[in-house]
């Protein structure tokens, strides 16, 4: 048998607990001077404190602290020995060392996490796309979207990157942007006319540039997939603008909340068309059930860009910039 045998692994494990929680009562009550200021930052009396302390000195067989109201005046009771100055010289390192242990472990939890503030037709067109690019680089990932698609969801979505709240930000017209975040653009979307792939006129519009009152003097039933009048994002208040050039278009409208409303209506009712990206048709287009053709005159691109924290280090942020790296301008 050993002269000094060792500790038992959950005695020592019992102990290592209990004098942690000790030394940060400890610290508390020589950074506050006094028991029971220290008390209120561990939600303990001022007499459990002073319990705390003379177990700590039981432990550790030694007298830390010498103090007994020294000033009564200021209520200070707290006097560190030299043993206790020792022993408080320790406890900053262990106790920052713990703490730093807890963030590094909080930020490993989340190192994995992809938080995204798209726009809707981002998320409906892309969404799936950017997921599987995203898991094949890496696999234990996980990625988030929150999604705007009513007014002013520009600015939403850079306050969502700017309070922290999503790493990345996806946005149509995207809005200025200052450092430490930076905007970086994708390819512009043309904007153009898309109808039903049944359009009762289709085949006597021809293929070129159509006028939407061409439209609406060939089909008696012509009516346009718009956005609702109360809805103020960049791209329904685009529309209503081009519109306004054509004061004597007669236009019946239906209403949608978002683009994917929009070409859900188009694709509904075979007299309707509407004015959308043509980014956002492209699979519709592909299978044929929609077509979309050039408007005359041209109406300005969509335009779109990614908003992140500039320099950002996390490996997720740079792994999802790089599946949208075929979008960027």
């Amino acid at each position: 048998m050993a002269d000094n045998p060792s500790i038992g692994a959950a005695e020592s494990h019992r102990l290592c607990q209990s004098l942690l929680s000790q030394l940060e009562v400890f610290r508390q009550a020589v950074t506050q001077k006094n028991r029971p200021s220290a008390g209120l930052n561990v939600e303990l009396s001022g007499t459990r404190v002073g319990q705390v302390l003379d177990e700590l000195d039981t432990a550790l067989s030694r007298h830390l602290n010498d103090g007994s109201l020294i000033n009564r005046e200021k209520k200070i009771d707290i006097e560190l020995t030299e043993a206790g100055e020792v022993v408080y010289d320790f406890t900053q390192e262990v106790l920052q060392s713990l703490h730093d242990m807890i963030g590094k472990l909080h930020r490993l939890q989340y190192e994995n996490e992809l938080k995204v503030a798209t726009i809707n037709i981002v998320l409906l067109k892309y969404g799936d796309e950017f997921k599987a690019r995203f898991r094949n680089v890496i696999p234990e990932a996980t990625v988030t979207f929150s999604t705007f698609g009513q007014d002013r969801y520009p600015e939403k979505i850079l306050a969502e990157v700017r309070e922290g709240r999503a790493d990345i930000g996806i946005t149509s017209y995207p809005p200025d942007v200052q450092p430490p975040f930076i905007m970086r653009p994708l390819r512009d979307t043309e904007v153009g006319l898309v109808l039903n792939a049944n359009h009762p006129r289709l085949a006597a519009l021809g293929n070129g540039p159509l006028r939407l009152t061409e439209v609406s003097q060939m089909d008696p039933n012509f009516q346009m997939a718009l956005h609702r009048s109360t809805i103020e994002g960049p791209f329904a208040m685009r529309v209503r603008d081009y519109l306004r050039k054509s004061p004597d278009l007669r236009l019946r409208r239906v209403e949608g909340e978002t683009i994917a409303d929009l070409i859900a209506l188009v694709k509904k009712f075979p007299n309707t068309v509407s004015i959308l990206p043509l980014d956002a048709v492209y699979d519709e287009v592909t299978a044929k059930t929609l077509v979309a053709r050039s408007l005359w005159p041209e109406m300005r691109p969509w335009t779109w860009g990614v908003i992140y924290r500039e320099g950002s280090s996390r490996q997720t942020v740079r792994a999802f910039l790089e599946c949208l790296s075929p979008l960027f301008r």
